[in-house]
């Protein structure tokens, strides 16, 4: 299971921003990295800022090893391989925050659901990929009951 999959509206949020990457390319990529959930009210909002920038890492990481997610719509898998070699370095540590900003939103919603588990595995494995370091150490009680990303 990849990023691409992850949330039940995932797939119509990112449909709709899917034009935009085509058309905008890289720059579309790093807007959607930047773009924080948390900065607005509106939940609806919150949810399909999170899940494109989760898309987005997704695109950072199958540009980095060129190797798209298999999950990912044809369109944006052979853009992903056509545009991999003008992957912006810079653009690593800001696809690292939208995974942690995404996961730190998305917990709740992850925890409930029945893909939970892939969901998370999927975040943490994108997050190693991309050189984030896993910090899987018991933090507490007040600390919630699931691994931490730590952004360098």
């Amino acid at each position: 299971m990849g990023m691409w999959s992850c949330a039940e509206d995932t797939e119509n949020f990112v449909k709709r921003w899917v034009p935009t990457l085509l058309k905008d390319g890289w720059p579309a990529v790093r807007a959607a990295l930047i773009r924080d959930p948390r900065r607005t009210k509106n939940e609806d909002l919150q949810y399909e800022i999170g899940c494109v920038g989760l898309a987005a890492a997704d695109i950072v990481g199958g540009a980095r090893d060129g190797h798209p997610d298999p999950e990912m719509p044809t369109e944006v898998s052979d853009w992903v391989k056509k545009n991999c070699s003008a992957l912006d370095p810079k653009l690593l540590p800001l696809a690292l925050l939208a995974i942690d900003r995404g996961f730190d939103f998305y917990q709740d919603i992850w925890a409930e659901g029945d893909e939970s588990l892939g969901c998370q595995t999927a975040a943490k494995e994108l997050y190693g990929e991309l050189g984030g370091e896993i910090d899987d150490e018991d933090h507490g009680d007040d600390a919630p009951e699931h691994w931490r990303l730590n952004a360098k």
